[in-house]
């Protein structure tokens, strides 16, 4: 296949990430991925390449995806994981996906996807969609042909940390799920990971917001 291409992906361990990364592997449209990790993954394929470094200077890397099509941002953690300290927490969910999408901007890659969440305002009187909100402001000023940004509802799918709120969240969601209006009703991270592959082969050229309803219908699982 001529004119294949090449795609940087960041937070591959996360529930999105874990979905999405098989898809790029599998799609013969890719060449290469490139993923950055903290920790190398316990994964193989002849397309992927897997680079250990700080996200701090996450920068520095630019030489590893100069001149890419593609990135997907799937980075983010919770207030459990950093214990309730919003430092850290807008170190992950802010700075670094900042950081990555600058980088990307920088080394000339024209179509950038990224996960942000349901609510994302950066006027939001909720610390979490503050911030997503920021972010989102932060990439409008960027420079790319083409930028979606997905905005799921509560994730579903089975996590490696226990969340004591979110499974609360999901149980809820369950019993009362006629009484839940379809936007707020739990989304499956697979579908997610699904629609932002969809949407990676679109060269429509603009900014995309996708609710949480929409990924669900653009999808067609």
């Amino acid at each position: 296949m001529d004119n294949k291409k090449k795609a940087v992906l960041v937070g591959a361990s996360g529930l999105i990430g874990s979905s999405l990364l098989p898809m790029l592997l599998e799609d013969v449209s890719y060449e290469q991925v490139v993923i950055f990790v903290r920790k190398k993954l316990d994964i193989q394929h002849p397309k992927l390449i897997q680079k250990e470094i700080d996200f701090s200077k996450i920068i520095h890397q630019a030489g590893v995806v100069e001149n890419f099509d593609v990135a997907f941002c799937c980075l983010g953690t919770t207030m459990k994981s950093v214990k309730g300290n919003k430092v850290a927490f807008y170190e992950v969910d802010y700075t670094y996906c900042a950081r990555f999408a600058d980088l990307c901007e920088k080394c000339g890659i024209h179509h950038f996807l990224i996960v942000t969440a349901m609510g994302a305002d950066e006027k939001s009187m909720f610390y979490y969609n503050r911030v997503k909100g920021q972010l989102e402001h932060f990439i409008k000023k960027l420079v790319f042909d083409t930028v979606y940004i997905f905005r799921p509802s509560l994730l579903l799918g089975n996590r490696k940390e226990k969340r004591t709120g979110e499974d609360w969240g999901k149980s809820f969601l369950n019993w009362f799920d006629f009484a839940v209006p379809n936007k707020y009703k739990g989304i499956e991270a697979a579908l997610v990971a699904k629609a932002m592959h969809l949407a990676a082969q679109n060269e429509k050229k603009g900014f995309f917001v996708v609710e949480s309803e929409a990924i669900k219908q653009t999808t067609h699982l």
